[in-house]
């Protein structure tokens, strides 16, 4: 059983990185090579699929050269497939915690927009109940202070120095938010629209983002007027009279948009 481990161990040193591996004994070089070419071909055509704007923005040699260094450095925490795009996002984590020789020459975005790239991801298959209805902004305006309310599952939210969901979309989008950009740089919301089954965005400003905390800290929900003393809490500098509406008004906007839902 010890052997089998270390042919096991030397079989997959191989598959990483053959320039300074050697091959595994015994094992024709032919056979190796289509092993290794349906390794890469797999994670290549999977990595292109979850991160494409990533792909399109980069240097086919940058790609190939995150990909091929993902390949044979990362020690992945998860087996499955399905999670090697997140596993893909912890490594360029680390690949770009510092500027060096191997990646100065990559855009400072890289991998900020594969983190918002694997949101996105995240939010197009997070699970949501089948029997979610459509509110009307008028039933919206009815009923937001009588129900409690949650935050739609797919609901997610980052900060980014960077207009990642702007790159290289090649799709309209809502237009970049000044006054919403401080030296924190630009919060993004990412949650998939329960109708229209499509992954969607917002920037956030600071209340607003305060609102989206004060809710997934509370996943079982909260009512409007739980919100209002949070925030009036949160934000003691404000007239409790401006928040109140503020936030009335958001949670409208939200409940009309899917954003949020009634709770339990």
């Amino acid at each position: 059983m010890t052997d089998f481990k270390a042919v096991q161990e030397e079989f997959a040193r191989w598959l990483r990185n053959p320039d300074d591996n050697n091959t595994p004994n015994g094992i024709e070089a032919r056979r190796m090579a289509v092993y290794r070419r349906l390794v890469r071909n797999n994670i290549f055509s999977f990595l292109s699929t979850g991160f494409p704007v990533l792909k399109k923005l980069l240097s086919q040699q940058q790609w190939q050269q995150l990909v091929d260094e993902f390949v044979a450095k990362h020690a992945a925490q998860s087996p499955y497939f399905s999670d090697m795009g997140r596993e893909f996002v912890d490594f360029l984590a680390v690949y770009f915690s510092s500027r060096n020789s191997d990646n100065a020459d990559f855009p400072e975005f890289t991998y900020e927009l594969a983190f918002y790239e694997r949101m996105e991801v995240d939010a197009q298959f997070a699970v949501l109940d089948d029997d979610i209805e459509s509110l009307e902004q008028a039933q919206a305006t009815a009923l937001v202070g009588q129900w409690r309310w949650r935050l739609n599952a797919s609901v997610q939210v980052a900060q980014f120095k960077h207009p990642v969901a702007w790159l290289g979309s090649g799709h309209q989008r809502e237009p970049l938010l000044p006054e919403a950009v401080n030296n924190s740089g630009f919060i993004l919301m990412v949650y998939r629209h329960p109708q229209r089954n499509s992954v969607e965005f917002m920037q956030l400003q600071p209340m607003t983002a305060l609102v989206i905390s004060s809710l997934q800290q509370q996943p079982q929900g909260q009512s409007l007027a739980q919100l209002q003393q949070q925030l009036q809490q949160w934000l003691p500098q404000l007239d409790n009279a401006t928040i109140n509406q503020g936030v009335a008004q958001l949670c409208i906007d939200f409940i009309h948009r899917g954003v949020l839902l009634q709770a339990p």
